[in-house]
């Protein structure tokens, strides 16, 4: 019924104007929904081709944090390191326990953090129980601030003990860990050696 009205319309004799007004007002809800698709496509594919590739992407997990200290601490590593942000960049995210745990999962589990600073409760829940690399620092395997893993394998280190992170509130009490899906593991050992420590990833035996 709609098309054969469609199709008298644009055989009858009305006034062109009368004829776009028909067929507006008969697709304009099509139409409008089909550019909100293709601006929103147009953005995100924007949005990815100007994002900077990752040097270096760290996340904090924990019960509370500073908001403010995100930006500080990726303007401080930024510098670190020695990157402008433009083609390469450094990224910093704080994700709060509960409330944003899906997302650092998500991210976690696609290899995208290269360290993980975590508060002691997260440790438990994430760093304890596999999946983070076994460390050895200035190649000591008993330190009193490491932290174990269910094995008894040193999973992790005080974060206090890198001179950079001296400061931050929200990175007080927090254990340093790297994941073993982590795809830039020379830079993590490269922020190590910053901070006058040698940093040695153990593969763990098959």
């Amino acid at each position: 019924m709609a098309k054969t009205k469609y199709k008298e319309i644009l055989q009858s004799e009305d006034p062109l104007k009368d004829k776009l007004a028909y067929l507006w007002d008969y697709h304009k809800w099509h139409l409008l929904i089909v550019v909100a698709v293709v601006s929103t496509i147009v953005f995100l594919i924007n949005e990815t081709a100007d994002q900077p590739e990752a040097y270096f992407h760290m996340s904090v997990l924990g019960d509370e944090g500073e908001i403010s200290e995100e930006q500080e601490l990726e303007d401080e590593l930024r510098e670190l390191f020695g990157v402008d942000g433009e083609e390469e960049e450094v990224y910093v995210y704080f994700s709060l326990m509960g409330r944003l745990t899906e997302r650092f999962q998500a991210h976690s589990s696609a290899g995208e953090y290269d360290l993980i600073v975590m508060s002691q409760e997260a440790f438990e829940q994430f760093g304890s129980t596999g999946g983070m690399h076994t460390l050895r620092v200035d190649e000591s395997d008993d330190r009193d601030d490491y932290y174990l893993d269910q094995n008894g394998n040193p999973v992790g280190i005080a974060a206090e003990e890198l001179d950079l992170f001296a400061g931050y509130s929200t990175l007080e009490d927090m254990v340093i860990t790297i994941p073993r899906n982590a795809k830039r593991t020379d830079r993590t050992i490269e922020l190590f050696e910053t901070q006058g420590l040698q940093l040695e990833l153990i593969t763990p035996e098959s």
